[in-house]
């Protein structure tokens, strides 16, 4: 048995009853307003069936159903549906009634004279498996729209699981798209401080109106295409360094643009949460007051927490509607404006990567302290290329067209190279005793006319390169596609000197026995994948470590990014090469 007191706060109420249980060892006893509890609590803010007590080997627990207002033990608030251990003189507050229990048979006297432990203990046995990182499957709970383009998806794990990672991190989503599965990562929108579910929030992205022939957002498309309650999707995670976490500060200035907005709002969201004595100044930029992401939950903690500070500006024509915030793009009026103690500050920063240098620029020039700047992006940016827009351009898209075939005399392993200029690149390279010239950084805008031309000029230089080299028999051969410009001056070395061209950028793959030209556009990741070589991938920015492989020859670069990689290895999702370059892959 049990003997429960309740004190009604507001109605000065007291109620005293023993709770009786056939088995010492179990027992389950309801609170709440309905008729049928054990203990009937008659205060408006105690839902119907509120919660209840369990004893289990001889032990007492209370449970929150789910109740309107909640519950709190020893003031401390108490998760729904979680189970926590109860001891003797425990005070559980439910509306405006304090409660407590004690075990009918204990002493009072002894138990007085015992330190009171206020700390809840959670019951391990109740309690969701916590997700601290790896693969997972999860199931659309909800799908929220923040905006004409913006969707916020919320997912659930089954069986529930509390996910734990920090706020501003982001996850990898493994999609099954056209039969592929594609990775893309996306920052967690939602707060560790809310564990049940992890939401990220995903912009529709646009053709571009420069070419409106190129594909739009593959993957973020297909998310607001495809993704609906009760759909499962694959991620892993969490991962990331872009966290107010790492670098615990008093003051924080915020800085965001469009879809960059979601790891702010986690750390935002994690910030209110705790109750942390933490000044935050929040600036987001925005097209218009309609594509403010988050808005109403933004001004709604702007006004409930004294030391957070809310300040938009709009970039897009003026509206019809009244706007009173900031206008333009962010400047340093803005920045003395929202922050004039900026200096003070950690800064973090997310946004297209336009929008991320100008603010990084403005810093520099202000003589900001550049150890305490923070920004996140999922790589650097890379130039978009002219879709076909001609017969001959098709085969980018997949058209199978017969290539026009040249075939080169067989080269002597003492005879120098042959050299072919191409714009503004030279591509040469020797396989074996063979050379094989590849034509490549092409213009697209080509005529008929002109591929004739070009072709004309390219049969000139085999007959000169015939005079000038040992008259073979031509096995190997050039393929010149139909796609590749015309406009192209082929140049052949005298006859009389030998020429010494340097290396370009060749990328090997021990494993695979391939050896791949390299663009400066693309990584040897990406490199990779358009010769079918799997490698292991997953944010593709550098921040996990997934795509490490090592580096068997050669140099590599990180276009000024400055990732952690041990030596002897190499982060293939933004590396590339400097000459040749040798992976063991």
């Amino acid at each position: 048995m049990i003997k429960i007191k309740a004190l009604n706060s507001q109605t000065g109420e007291f109620q005293e009853k023993v709770l009786a249980t056939d088995d010492l060892t179990t027992g389950e006893w309801l609170i709440g307003r309905h008729p049928s509890c054990d203990l009937i609590l008659n205060c408006p803010y105690v839902s119907r069936i509120h919660g209840r007590i369990i004893l289990k080997q001889r032990q007492f627990y209370f449970t929150d159903l789910g109740s309107a207002d909640g519950s709190q033990i020893n003031d401390q608030v108490v998760e729904i549906n979680q189970g926590y251990i109860l001891k003797p003189c425990d005070m559980i507050r439910i509306g405006a009634c304090i409660v407590t229990i004690t075990p009918a048979s204990c002493n009072m006297d002894e138990t007085k004279l015992q330190p009171l432990d206020k700390q809840v203990a959670w019951v391990v046995s109740n309690q969701p498996k916590q997700w601290i990182k790896g693969k997972i499957t999860l199931r659309c709970l909800r799908v929220i729209a923040e905006t004409n383009d913006v969707k916020t998806f919320v997912f659930g794990a089954e069986p529930a699981v509390l996910f734990n990672y920090k706020p501003g991190q982001f996850v990898t989503l493994e999609l099954p798209i056209n039969g592929q599965t594609i990775k893309r990562p996306y920052s967690i929108s939602s707060t560790p401080s809310r564990p049940h579910t992890l939401e990220i929030t995903v912009k529709r992205v646009p053709t571009p109106a420069e070419f409106p022939d190129a594909l739009p957002g593959v993957v973020s498309n297909w998310l607001h295409d495809n993704i609906t309650v009760g759909c499962e999707i694959k991620l892993s995670g969490p991962m990331g360094k872009f966290t107010c976490m790492a670098n615990p500060s008093q003051k924080l200035l915020l800085i965001s643009a469009g879809v960059g907005i979601t790891p702010m709002i986690s750390m935002s969201r994690w910030i209110y949460d705790k109750g942390a004595d933490t000044d935050v100044v929040f600036f987001h930029s925005a097209r218009t007051p309609g594509d403010i992401i988050f808005r109403c939950e933004l001004e709604l903690m702007a006004a409930r927490k004294p030391n957070f500070k809310l300040a938009v500006t709009t970039t897009g024509a003026a509206q019809a509607s009244a706007w009173l915030g900031y206008r333009g793009r962010f400047n340093r009026s803005m920045l003395q404006g929202i922050a004039p103690d900026f200096q003070e500050r950690t800064v973090y920063v997310c946004g297209p990567d336009k929008f991320m240098q100008e603010v990084k620029s403005m810093l520099e020039e202000l003589q900001f302290p550049m150890e305490n700047y923070h920004q996140e992006s999922f790589g650097t940016s890379k130039k978009v290329k002219k879709m076909p827009t001609t017969a001959a351009e098709s085969v980018s898209n997949g058209n199978k067209l017969a290539p026009t075939e040249i075939f080169l005399p067989r080269i002597e392993s003492n005879i120098p190279r042959q050299i072919a200029f191409v714009g503004s690149s030279v591509v040469s390279h020797q396989l074996g005793n063979y050379t094989s010239t590849l034509l490549k950084e092409v213009e697209q805008d080509s005529t008929p006319s002109s591929l004739a031309t070009s072709r004309r000029q390219l049969h000139s230089t085999i007959s000169a390169h015939r005079e000038i080299t040992s008259p073979a028999q031509a096995t190997s051969k050039t393929i010149i596609k139909d796609n590749l410009t015309p406009s192209v001056d082929v140049v052949s070395p005298p006859a009389t000197t030998s020429t010494v061209i340097s290396s370009p950028p060749v990328v090997v793959f021990a494993k695979s026995g391939k050896e791949v030209a390299f663009n400066d556009e693309d990584s040897i990741l990406e490199v990779a994948q358009q010769e079918g070589i799997e490698l292991p991938c997953a944010c593709q920015m550098g921040a996990c470590g997934t795509c490490k492989q090592p580096l068997l020859e050669g140099k590599v670069t990180y276009d000024g990014q400055d990732p952690e990689c041990e030596p002897g290895y190499v982060l293939t999702c933004i590396a590339k090469p400097e000459g040749r370059v040798v992976i063991d892959a």
